[in-house]
C-alpha cells in the first residue's frame, strides 16, 4: 500500500506543475506572421516563470517575434500543434535576439557578444575519475563555496568559448590547499583542462515540441549553459537571413536531446557543442549536416538520415566529429549523396587514446573520400 504522506508530497511537488497550462491566444497573440507577437509571447513566458513552470500551447499559425527572441524559462514546455501547423519566426539581429529561440544561462567568463564579466581562474590538471579540482592559486578556491555550480574547462578558443567543458556542483572548498571537492567524479582530465569559473544561472528542464522554427539573423535555436533540454519533432528551416541564420545548437549542456528533428532547405548545422550525455536521435536532414564540436563527450548520433549534405549551401561532410571530443558514438546512420571530396563521417586524423570514437552500422553512399 502506498504511503499517503509520500503520495501527498509527490502531488504537492509535481501536481501543480502538470496543471499549469497556458495558451498564447489567451495573451492576445495573433499568429498572422505579420504582427509582432513577441511582447505578448514574452508576457506569457513571464507568467509561466512566476508560476514556476508549465506548458505554453501554440495553435496553428505563424508567430512572428520581430522585437526579441523567444526565451523559455526553466521547467517549461513550448508545445506546437504540429510540424506543419505551428511556425515560430524571428528576423532581428541584435544579440541574443538574433535567434528565434534563445535558452541562455549565465557564466562569469566573458564570451564574445555574451554578457558576463571576465572572471575565470586557472586550475592544475585534474585526474579523470577524481572528485576534486585544485586552483593554481589556492586562495582562488574561496570563490567556489559549497553549492556553487562550477564549470571546469580547457582554455579559451579564440574569443568564442572554453572547451572541452563540464559543470557540476561544489561539495566543499579549502582555500588553503586550493582543493574544490565536487559532488561527482570528473569525466575528463589531464593538461587540456586549465580553467574553472562559476555558472551564475542554469536553464533546465525545457522541452520544445511539434513545430517548425524558422531561422533568425544568426540561429534558429541557441541553447547554452543548460541541463535537461529536449527538442522533439521540430523542423528547422532558413528565414530572411538565409542558411547562415538557421543553425540549431545545444551547447554547454548536460542531458540534451534532439529527437526526430528535421532540417531542410540548406538549414543548419544541427550541433552539439561542449555537451555531455547528449544525443541526436532520429534526425532527418536534407542539404544539412550534423556537427559534434567543442570538446563534447559521452554523446552520440543515432539513426540519423542525411541526404545530399551541405553546410550554408555549400557541399560538406555529413557528420563532423571535431577536435577535443571524447567518447562519441555514431550508430545506425544512413548517409546518401556525399559530394565529391567530402566524407560521410569525418573525425580528427590522429585522435588521442582517450577519445574512443565508435562508428557502428552506418550506410554511406556517394563520392569516395
Amino acid at each position: 500500500m502506498a504511503d499517503p504522506a509520500r503520495v501527498a508530497n509527490i502531488v504537492n511537488q509535481y501536481g501543480p506543475l502538470l496543471e499549469r497550462e497556458f495558451f498564447v491566444k489567451d495573451f492576445g497573440v495573433t499568429g498572422d506572421g505579420v504582427t509582432d507577437d513577441y511582447p505578448k509571447i514574452n508576457r506569457a513566458l513571464s507568467k509561466m516563470a512566476s508560476a514556476g513552470g508549465g506548458t505554453l500551447y501554440f495553435p496553428r499559425g505563424n508567430f512572428l517575434s520581430s522585437s526579441g527572441s523567444i526565451k523559455p524559462p526553466s521547467n517549461t514546455v513550448l508545445q506546437g500543434a504540429g510540424i506543419d501547423a505551428t511556425f515560430l519566426l524571428n528576423n532581428v539581429g541584435s544579440f541574443p535576439d538574433d535567434q528565434t529561440i534563445s535558452i541562455y544561462g549565465d557564466m562569469t567568463g566573458d564570451k564574445a557578444g555574451w554578457p558576463g564579466s571576465n572572471t575565470t581562474y586557472p586550475c592544475n590538471p585534474p585526474t579523470i575519475g577524481d572528485n576534486k579540482v585544485t586552483t593554481t592559486t589556492h586562495a582562488d578556491a574561496a570563490n567556489f563555496p559549497a553549492g556553487t555550480i562550477i564549470f571546469i574547462s580547457g582554455g579559451l578558443h579564440g574569443t568564442s568559448f572554453w572547451y572541452p567543458g563540464w559543470f557540476t556542483t561544489v561539495k566543499a572548498t579549502n582555500a588553503t590547499t586550493g582543493i574544490i571537492t565536487l559532488d561527482e567524479t570528473l569525466p575528463f582530465g589531464g593538461s587540456q583542462i586549465t580553467t574553472v569559473q562559476k555558472i551564475l544561472s542554469l536553464k533546465q528542464n525545457i522541452a520544445i515540441r511539434d513545430m517548425t522554427v524558422v531561422g533568425g539573423a544568426a540561429a534558429a535555436l541557441g541553447c547554452y549553459v543548460a541541463k535537461n533540454i529536449l527538442v522533439e519533432n521540430v523542423r528547422f528551416i532558413p528565414g530572411s537571413a538565409g542558411p547562415s541564420g538557421s543553425a540549431a545548437i545545444i551547447g554547454v549542456c548536460r542531458n540534451g536531446m534532439f529527437r526526430g528533428v528535421r532540417m531542410e532547405k540548406d538549414a543548419g548545422p544541427l550541433e552539439l557543442f561542449v555537451a555531455s550525455d547528449s544525443y541526436i536521435d532520429g534526425a532527418h536532414l536534407t542539404n544539412a549536416v550534423i556537427v559534434v564540436d567543442g570538446g563534447s563527450f559521452d554523446c552520440g548520433v543515432i539513426n540519423a538520415y542525411i541526404k545530399d549534405p551541405k553546410e550554408l549551401g555549400a557541399d560538406a561532410s555529413a557528420i563532423v566529429l571535431a577536435e577535443y571530443c571524447q567518447r562519441l558514438r555514431v550508430m545506425g546512420c544512413t548517409i546518401t549523396g556525399v559530394p565529391d571530396g567530402f566524407a560521410g563521417i569525418i573525425c580528427p586524423a590522429s585522435p588521442d587514446a582517450n577519445r574512443y570514437y565508435s562508428i557502428i552500422g552506418c550506410d554511406i553512399s556517394g563520392a569516395v573520400f
